[in-house]
């Protein structure tokens, strides 16, 4: 992605910032909603998703990533959670309840997804194996890859991914390209609807 690392940060800030206006949930949010159960559900599911659930064949993704999650924890039990799923679904999940589901039904977002998988399964070798799957903490992002090889995770400072001073910042990028996306879309279909 190109421009300056801290203008890079300031318009992924800002197209977050969107999303949770366009969904009404404001930086105020004091309690978790009822959804937030709702929300942890999904996520769970995501985590445990199979090729064959999504109508991939297990010998297609052999060696590559079918599954990305990039989460971020914003404040004290905000987190929000990208999942991007090879047979092109898309959701973004907020840990206190709503979000964007079935974004991928969108072209621009199916390629960014696309494109936020490819570069994911070329990370996928640096990051570990993992057998739990915790949300980040406050300034923390964590990938969870969907492979072959089980699930594997990296965690790095949302601060240094922003800023290109980590190796998985591309894919840091390319996951908020999908956000970005998802926030088109949603703001097209609100416009719509008026």
């Amino acid at each position: 992605m190109a421009g300056s690392p801290n203008i890079v940060s300031g318009i992924m800030k800002r197209s977050f910032a969107s999303i949770l206006a366009a969904l009404g949930m404001g930086a105020s949010a004091q309690d978790a909603p009822p959804q937030a159960a709702v929300m942890a559900e999904l996520r769970a599911k995501a985590l445990a998703v199979k090729p064959a659930d999504i109508g991939l064949a297990s010998s297609e993704y052999a060696g590559a990533v079918w599954g990305v999650l990039m989460e971020t924890g914003v404040k004290e039990g905000m987190v929000y959670t990208l999942v991007v799923l090879a047979d092109g679904s898309t959701s973004l999940y907020f840990s206190n309840g709503g979000g964007v589901i079935g974004a991928g039904e969108h072209a621009p977002v199916r390629a960014a997804g696309m494109a936020l998988l490819r570069e994911a399964s070329q990370k996928s070798m640096e990051a570990l194996p993992t057998a739990t799957t915790p949300l980040p903490a406050v300034g923390q992002v964590v990938f969870y890859f969907l492979s072959s090889g089980g699930t594997l995770k990296y965690t790095a400072a949302e601060k240094e991914l922003g800023e290109g001073k980590n190796p998985f910042s591309n894919l840091f990028y390319a996951g908020h390209a999908v956000i970005a996306q998802v926030r088109k879309s949603e703001e097209a279909r609100s416009r719509s609807a008026k």
